[in-house]
This record gives structure tokens, C-alpha cells and sequence, in this order.
């Protein structure tokens, strides 16, 4: 072939490119759903995928420019996305017509990453609702109190460790980035509730289940972007994947040496294929770069197994998560609940819904056993060394606000004759405000995703649109979190940390179904009881003890790190401390 031959091959190809893209990118313009005008392949995720901007800035561009819109469109690069913006139709598709939407999109298969794939927060269909039944009775009122004092244990070694920083220093305040300091803690709250075991991150920087947590709960950013690529492309991941199957053999791909070099050392543990190529029959699906490695997977596979069968030869009884899971496989746990789950955890509470509810008789396999294990790691650790990290930062900001939530937790320790118990937790109606506050301004979870399992029709998207929308089997929907919970027509001067939003006399002057930190409907998540106690009890061991205020490095104004997906400040999250008078 001469040099136009190629020329015109090129030119055809990429114009073929082009006009899928635009017929692709016209679909919500047919469709009568208004939407940002976007970026050839990159739909409306350039800014996002080059770093100019934090995901948080699509759903508040969207609700800016459409406020009336009860939906709106997004492209996920070439995926088209529905993003629900009116408080109704998200009831109707979370609570009303949840048999609808009760799944979420699923990247992995069971083959190939089982850890990944069988736990309650992926698990899709029947799959689904078998597993939040038979989980449910973990969850429960009852025992999550039994867990009050495993947290005590490892805040009181936080403080010490802090007091004794303190003291060494010269100045009698130390400057902490404090992101570092709750991941190690609540790291430490994980292992001991969970997995059992006792340890210090904050003393023994380097400890083994520390650095297993890194290499599973690291690198969410890249995750997301390359599992977006397997969402829009199955076909061609899937041509691919033979592709390579048919060139190199599994164990050495090329592509290692691009992508897998930097993370050799301290990931693959002598596995010459990365963790994040994994082959079978159906798809070529990227896993996460640091999840689930040969190395890690065997070590929660020795805590979670090893542990049960060394419990059961020493007729060892703990309560945690361990041990709820060793009753859940002998078919001893029961959904015990009998009191109002917001009144005795606090606002922010889901409560469990009738799935939970139901009792579902199963046999488990160890792979589903440590993945129930892994997944409360996963996502507990993150939850809480978030939420934890912004508290601390708002109430440095505003010195009145620590103050009087010190003055309710000293009364409360004075009372409880210097212990933390479940009801001293649960009296804290201010400690339960600046929680509330902090879970709306900055919520774990940016959005919620759902995907449609039957057509179903969504209406008009204003009351002037001329034709219903009808959202597809197959389709994604979100619900904007964040722009929900900063949205001025439902929380007047959204940028303001108040904790007075969330008194007895204000809580009914917005829309229940506007606040949603844990979710919403049955697809909740399953452990926002524990979170707010673990939250709570943490906040009231280390405000007791020590004052937090703004360093020369605080990050003020508040401004999100475009580098990471999860709400982080940019810069780090730093903070003075000093000893409480």
C-alpha cells in the first residue's frame, strides 16, 4: 500500500471514530435530556481526567446549570449516565421502585477476583439480597454496643500516644498531618473489631496488617478510570483479551514493564503478572493496582480461617467480627432488633429495611466468609479516616463550636465516672449534631450508583419536556451526594460548617430524602451504626484529652485535592495539637 493508500485507511478509520462518537454523544439530545456539552471520547470527565478539576465538580456544574431538571445527563466518557436530581424521583427509584434499580455496576467476576467480587457491596441480584439477609444480624444494636469497649481500648492508645508526643516536644503543641493519624487509628479499630487482633499503627509504623490495608485500600483514583473503560468497552476488552492470550503466555505480558515495574517490589510478591490484568473466559478486566495481590490475599485468608479454627480449638470467645461470622456459618444469628436505630445511634442512621430482615439459611464458602471480612476493612477504614480527618478539621476552624461539644463530653465523662459507655454516646445530642454536619459536608461516598435491571420509565425531565424518558435495562443512574447536600435550596449556606441544622427544632426543615452520608433504601450500607459509634467514641476519647487548632499549613479556605477521587483537602489535612487544660 503507497502513502495515500495509508492516508486514506487512516482517514476513513478515524472518521468512522468520529461519527460513532458523535452518534454515541447524541443520545441524550435525542432523547430530550439535557446535558453539559462534552469532549469528544472523554464525554464530560476531561477536566476530571486530566486533573483540572475534582469529580465533585460535575454534579455541581450540572445542578447549576439545570436547577429545575428533575434529571440530567452525564457522559462517562462514552457511557451515558442519568444523574437524578429531584428528591422525589430519587425516593421512587431508591425505596418505591427499588426492585427496579437494585443493582449496582459490576466489574469483576467471582473467577477471577472472588475477595472483590462476594462481598455485599458488589454482589448483584439474589446474590445481593441472600447476602444482606444472612449479614444483617451482624449489624445489630446489640452488638454493635458488645464493641464500644474494643474501641475504648485502641483510643486510649491514641491519646497516649499523642500526650506523649506532647510532652516531648518543645513547644508543648505538635503539628500532625491528621489523614495519617485516623487512617492508623481507625485502621487499629478495624483489626481489633474484625480480625481480633491488638495492635498500634501509630506506634509500629510498619506493622503487617497496616501495609496489607495499603496495598488493597491504595490507588482508588486509577481504579476508577481504568474500571470505567471496562464499563464502556466489553467488546473490545473482551478482543483484547484473547488478543493476549494468544500472544504472551499469562505470566509474562509486556505491559508490566509499562504499567507494573513501579509497584514490583512491595505488590506482586514474586507474581510476574500484575494484579491488575486478570484473564478469563468472559472479559479482560483491570483490577485495582494494589488490590487483592497473591500476598495479601493469603494473609487475610490466614487472619479470617486461621482465626476461626484456632477460636474453635480453644473454645475462644471475642466479641467481634470474627466471631459474629464463626455464629453466621452455624446458623446461630438472629435480627434482634426491637428499638429505633436513629435514636440510638444517631441522625445519620439508615435504618435496615425488610431484606435485612428476612432470614436466609445458607452455606458459606471461605472465600465469601473472608470477603464479608475484607469489605468491612475496606470500607470502614476509609469511611471513618475520612469522616474522623474533616471533624477534626471544621472544629479547629471554629474554636466555638469545639468548645461547646468539649463542655457536653466532659459532663458526660464526669457522669460515666470517666468511661465510655453506649449510653454516655448516645446522650451526646451536640456530639450528634457536629457528627450530622460533618457526614453532610463532607459525605463518604460522592454519589450513589444504580443500575437499571428492567426498562422503566422516569417521566419528563421538566414539565415543559414533550415526551417521557425511558431509562433502559442496562443503564446507569446516580444520585448526586454531595451536590444534594450542598444544594442551597435545601440547606441554606451549604458552605458553612452548623451543627445547629441538625437540632431537635431544625431537623424537620429539610427533605429526609436530601440527606444521605450512608446511602438510601434497602441498598444502604449495612454498617452506618457502627461508623457513627466508632466516629463518636473516637471524638469524644481525643477532644477530651487534646484542643486541635489551625497550623501555617492548614488548608484554608477548604479546597479538595484534584489527584484523588475521595474527598481529600489539598495539601493534607494538617493540624496543631496541644493538651487539654
Amino acid at each position: 500500500m503507497n502513502v495515500y493508500g495509508t492516508i486514506f485507511v487512516v482517514f476513513v478509520v478515524f472518521t468512522c471514530i468520529a461519527r460513532n462518537l458523535y452518534i454515541t454523544h447524541s443520545y441524550f439530545r435525542k432523547n430530550g435530556v439535557k446535558h453539559l456539552r462534552c469532549v469528544p471520547f472523554f464525554g464530560n470527565m476531561f477536566t476530571i481526567a486530566i486533573g483540572w478539576d475534582h469529580f465533585t465538580s460535575l454534579s455541581d456544574k450540572l445542578r447549576e446549570k439545570f436547577p429545575r431538571e428533575r434529571f440530567v445527563g452525564h457522559y462517562n466518557f462514552i457511557q451515558p449516565v442519568i444523574v437524578v436530581q429531584d428528591l422525589t424521583l430519587i425516593k421512587r427509584v431508591t425505596v418505591k421502585n427499588f426492585d427496579s434499580f437494585h443493582d449496582r455496576q459490576n466489574i469483576a467476576d467471582s473467577d477471577v477476583e472472588p475477595f472483590f467480587a462476594k462481598n455485599l457491596y458488589t454482589l448483584n441480584g439474589h446474590n445481593w439480597r441472600d447476602m444482606r439477609s444472612t449479614l444483617s444480624p451482624v449489624f445489630t444494636n446489640s452488638r454493635i454496643k458488645q464493641m464500644i469497649p474494643l474501641i475504648e481500648e485502641v483510643g486510649e492508645q491514641m491519646i497516649s500516644f499523642l500526650l506523649e508526643m506532647i510532652n516531648d516536644s518543645n513547644t508543648g503543641s505538635i503539628e500532625l498531618e491528621v489523614r495519617d493519624l485516623t487512617m492508623r487509628v481507625a485502621n487499629d479499630v478495624i483489626a481489633s473489631c474484625a480480625f481480633g487482633l491488638n495492635i498500634s499503627s501509630l506506634r509500629d509504623k510498619k506493622n503487617k496488617f497496616y501495609s496489607m490495608g495499603q496495598l488493597v485500600g491504595a490507588g482508588k483514583f486509577y481504579y476508577i478510570l481504568l474500571s470505567a473503560a471496562i464499563c464502556m468497552f466489553p467488546s473490545l476488552t473482551r478482543y483484547v483479551k484473547d488478543k493476549l492470550q494468544n500472544c504472551w503466555p499469562e505470566n509474562s505480558w509486556p505491559g508490566y514493564s509499562i504499567f507494573g515495574n513501579r509497584y514490583s517490589n512491595q505488590i506482586l510478591a514474586g507474581n510476574s503478572m500484575p494484579s491488575y490484568l486478570q484473564l478469563n473466559s468472559a472479559h479482560f478486566y483491570i483490577i485495582d493496582v494494589k488490590s487483592f495481590s497473591a500476598e495479601s490475599k493469603k494473609y487475610f485468608c490466614d487472619i479470617v480461617l486461621g482465626g476461626m479454627r484456632k477460636r474453635e480449638t480453644q473454645r475462644t470467645i471475642r466479641p467481634d467480627l470474627i466471631h459474629l461470622l464463626m455464629e453466621l456459618r452455624r446458623g446461630r444469628l438472629k435480627h434482634d432488633d426491637k428499638s429505633t436505630d436513629r435514636k440510638e445511634f444517631g441522625f445519620a442512621t439508615v435504618p435496615e429495611s425488610s431484606y435485612g430482615k428476612n432470614m436466609v439459611s445458607r452455606a458459606w464458602s471461605d472465600d465469601e466468609l473472608v470477603a464479608q471480612a475484607v469489605m468491612f476493612f475496606v470500607t470502614g477504614f476509609e469511611t471513618i479516616s475520612m469522616v474522623l480527618s474533616f471533624a477534626l478539621h471544621e472544629l479547629a476552624l471554629q474554636p466555638e463550636i469545639q468548645e461547646r461539644l468539649v463542655k457536653e463530653i466532659k459532663a458526660q465523662y464526669v457522669k460515666n465516672g470517666g468511661r465510655v459507655t453506649f449510653r454516655s454516646i448516645q446522650n451526646m445530642t451536640y456530639m450528634d449534631m457536629v457528627i450530622s454536619e460533618t457526614l453532610r459536608m463532607w459525605p463518604p461516598h460522592l454519589f450513589l450508583d444504580r443500575m437499571c435491571v428492567k426498562d422503566f420509565n422516569l417521566g419528563k425531565s421538566n414539565p415543559r419536556a414533550s415526551q417521557d424518558y425511558q431509562i433502559r435495562k442496562g443503564h446507569v443512574l446516580t444520585i448526586p451526594v454531595w451536590s444534594t447536600h450542598r444544594d442551597p435550596n435545601i440547606f441554606p449556606n451549604p458552605d458553612k460548617f452548623d451543627p445547629e441544622r441538625f437540632s431537635e427544632k431544625n431537623r424537620d426543615n429539610f427533605d429526609p430524602m436530601a440527606y444521605m452520608p450512608f446511602g438510601i433504601g434497602p441498598r444502604n450500607c449495612i454498617g452506618s451504626k457502627f461508623a457513627l459509634c466508632e466516629l463518636k467514641v473516637l471524638l469524644y476519647q481525643l477532644l477530651l484529652y487534646v484542643e486541635v487548632y489551625p497550623s501555617k499549613k492548614t488548608c484554608y479556605p477548604s479546597k479538595l485535592s484534584n489527584s484523588v477521587f475521595k474527598p481529600q483537602l489539598k495539601g493534607g489535612h494538617w493540624l496543631m495539637f496541644k493538651s487539654r487544660p
